[in-house]
């Protein structure tokens, strides 16, 4: 699907609030699928969650909103809590916390950690540029990656990406649904003296 855009992507036919709101009481919404994730351009922010909602929007491109890609509580970004404890849409789960991302002979390396539960799914993206909070937007959908354990994660890629880019993530606990996204980072070449394939 096309949301806020023609099939270029490049058409604003957005909306000045959300591409999509979830609304309060909406329970296991899956917006998207790897095989064919939607584009959500142009918009107020791509996905709104209001109160009470657990869902799944991850696999899904996210590009030229003015505000958020995701944006739990429709409030900007949410910070994270210690321990995740706290509450509201998708109980408002903690983003992840990028560290590293860099090229490597295969693909990607990317590392980092996130202070939640058990579980979870990331998807990682890559964008030309970083959204003007610093978070998101994600416009390339790479890949995902489930972990039993993903307190500290450090993943290799498949999937190759241009040096420039910015590299961003999102969780999807199995319990409470999809994160905001994380944090962008700039993908960097490997150290000297490591060769790269081009």
């Amino acid at each position: 699907n096309l949301i806020g855009t023609d099939r270029s992507g490049l058409l604003d036919r957005g909306n000045a609030s959300e591409g999509v709101k979830v609304d309060n009481n909406a329970v296991d919404v899956v917006l998207g699928a790897l095989s064919a994730p939607n584009l959500i351009a142009f918009n107020g922010r791509g996905v709104g969650a209001a109160a009470n909602t657990r869902s799944e929007w991850a696999a899904n491109r996210y590009g030229r909103n003015a505000d958020l890609a995701i944006d739990l509580n429709i409030d900007g970004v949410t910070p994270n809590d210690p321990g995740d404890g706290d509450t509201g849409p998708n109980n408002l789960q903690n983003f992840p916390v990028l560290a590293l991302a860099e090229r490597t002979d295969e693909g990607l390396r990317v590392v980092g950690d996130l202070d939640s539960g058990t579980n979870v799914t990331f998807a990682f993206y890559a964008s030309a540029d970083c959204h003007s909070s610093g978070h998101g937007p994600g416009e390339q959908l790479l890949e995902t990656r489930f972990t039993t354990s993903p307190s500290s994660f450090d993943f290799d890629l498949t999937t190759d990406v241009d040096l420039s880019v910015f590299d961003t993530i999102t969780a999807t606990a199995s319990l409470d649904g999809t994160s905001e996204m994380s944090a962008c980072i700039a993908v960097t070449d490997p150290p000297p003296g490591i060769a790269v394939d081009t």
